[in-house]
């Protein structure tokens, strides 16, 4: 067989039932798909990347916002927030469901964000509306202030992974 070889193999649990079908690879095959070597592409280097999900997580008014505000005031002129290569100037989308508008239209006007790049909303967006946002926009990062706001009525346990996992796809 050519190519890393995708072994199937089926769980059984305690009460005897099958469970998924899990693909495993050893680590020479998975080493062998070019695909799975390609490192990630950076959006901010090392906070955010392409296609991933990052959480800021930290006590209420210690800074996540005013950090974020930052990188993103810098992203949209093309400016490194660490050391290295500069990205290029991309649009963001930021829906500060959190916290009135205008807050964060004065923040992000303070930390000097690129006014026509910058995409704010104040409402909980659904997936498909985020995804429609950043196809339309080019959004290369898109911030929710706060995710615990966004996900409110629709998970219940905000310290159980999978409701949280289950939302976040």
């Amino acid at each position: 067989m050519t190519g890393p070889q995708k072994i199937a193999a089926a769980y059984v649990g305690h009460d005897g039932a099958a469970g998924p079908q899990l693909r495993y690879w050893t680590l020479a095959e998975a080493q062998s798909d070019p695909e799975l070597m390609k490192p990630p592409v950076p959006v901010v280097a090392p906070l955010a990347y392409a296609g991933r999900a990052t959480a800021l997580s930290a006590r209420e008014k210690i800074g996540k916002s005013t950090l974020t505000a930052v990188v993103v005031a810098l992203l949209t002129h093309g400016r490194a927030f660490f050391d290295g290569d500069a990205p290029d100037a991309c649009p963001v989308l930021w829906y500060a469901v959190d916290e009135p508008l205008a807050d964060a239209v004065r923040r992000l006007t303070r930390d000097g964000a690129h006014p026509a790049r910058v995409h704010v909303c104040e409402e909980r967006p659904t997936p498909a509306e985020v995804d429609a946002k950043v196809r339309q926009t080019g959004a290369r990062l898109v911030v929710i202030d706060t995710l615990s706001e966004l996900w409110r009525g629709h998970v219940k346990d905000e310290k159980d992974p999978g409701q949280v996992a289950g939302f976040l796809r």
